[in-house]
């Protein structure tokens, strides 16, 4: 046996012990080993109550009870402790399959909030429910949100280190970044920012192949006068009576 298990044995126990002191009366010597059914009841409660909204939990629930239910006592307020025993743990066993069905519901509401990107909304989803350990299902999906927020802040950095000399990289790793966490912190500033950065840089070459063509024909218009001239000045002096 582990070293937990053993504290949830002697946490069990005492409970027990203490749904014992209750009794009223010394018990018969024939209702002594009688008794240890009880505490072997209490101390599966006990497991029930550590994982209640479990499938354990229940199943703990119910051993439980039946186990309780082979008690037997010919003392009448041993026999009311024991059904008060009974009582309680119908309650816990009713409470776990509430809390289940609650959990599967989260769960269920989380799966979606992940399809669309709404990591810091399942967050709050998985947080406000305080899942127990024994809840696979939630706990997987808290580690799937720990692997898809690392991932939106790997893809993030690398996006700001790009977006100085290269926009249109950059934008594509923002809209990554989206992609997977829609609520990401400022990630639809970075993505305008980028598209901004994008359409500058784009402009500004635009600018430039103008005043290049604006030089060469300005260049090309200033050589044709000049020959033009030069033409005129021939043909004054090659016909002077003109």
């Amino acid at each position: 046996m582990s070293a937990k298990y053993h504290f949830k044995l002697a946490s069990g126990k005492v409970v027990a012990m203490l749904i014992l002191a209750t009794f009223h009366a010394p018990m018969m010597a024939e209702d002594l080993g009688k008794a240890d059914r009880l505490v072997e009841a209490a101390v599966y409660a006990s497991h029930a109550r550590e994982e209640i909204g479990c499938i354990a939990g229940e199943m703990w629930a119910k051993k439980a009870l039946a186990t309780a239910r082979r008690f037997h006592s010919s003392n009448q307020a041993d026999r009311d402790t024991a059904g008060a025993f009974l009582a309680q743990t119908e309650l816990l066993l009713e409470e776990s399959r509430l809390r289940r069905k609650f959990l599967e519901h989260v769960s269920s509401e989380v799966t979606r909030l992940l399809t669309a990107g709404q990591l810091e909304t399942a967050w709050k989803q998985i947080a406000q429910a305080h899942p127990p350990a024994c809840d696979g299902r939630l706990q997987q999906q808290r580690s799937d949100l720990d692997t898809r927020s690392a991932q939106a802040k790997l893809l993030e950095a690398e996006a700001e280190r790009t977006m100085r000399w290269d926009p249109k990289s950059a934008l594509k790793l923002f809209q990554r970044v989206r992609s997977i966490d829609s609520e990401f912190p400022g990630i639809d500033l970075r993505i305008a920012a980028a598209k901004g950065s994008q359409c500058h840089r784009a402009w500004g070459r635009s600018i430039g192949k103008a005043a290049l063509y604006t030089v060469v024909i300005a260049a090309a218009g200033a050589g044709a006068y000049y020959g033009y001239q030069q033409y005129e000045h021939n043909q004054a002096r090659l016909n002077p009576a003109r």
